[in-house]
């Protein structure tokens, strides 16, 4: 269709710019099933990471305002015990 994409030197420079040889040598002679199976762990390996950081960003926040609001009282209380 007259893209760059048909010249095989562009797309193994994509290839190789793209996809680390790391990958293909992991991937090459696995079962259509195992790669699909690999991919699934990982995929859900990382919503659990994901779900877990936004977990823990939530409860940072929560504490953070928590804090904030132990300070401000001591705060107050201080400021009423000097005037």
């Amino acid at each position: 269709n007259g893209t760059c994409l048909d010249d095989g030197g562009v797309f193994r420079e994509m290839v190789d710019e793209f996809a680390p040889s790391k990958f293909f040598a992991s991937v090459h002679g696995m079962e259509h099933e195992q790669i699909f199976t690999e991919f699934n762990v990982g995929a859900a390996r990382q919503m659990s990471l994901s779900a877990e950081v936004r977990m823990r960003a939530e409860y940072n926040i929560g504490e953070k305002r928590r804090l904030n609001s132990i300070v401000e009282e001591k705060d107050a209380l201080l400021k009423a015990k000097d005037e």
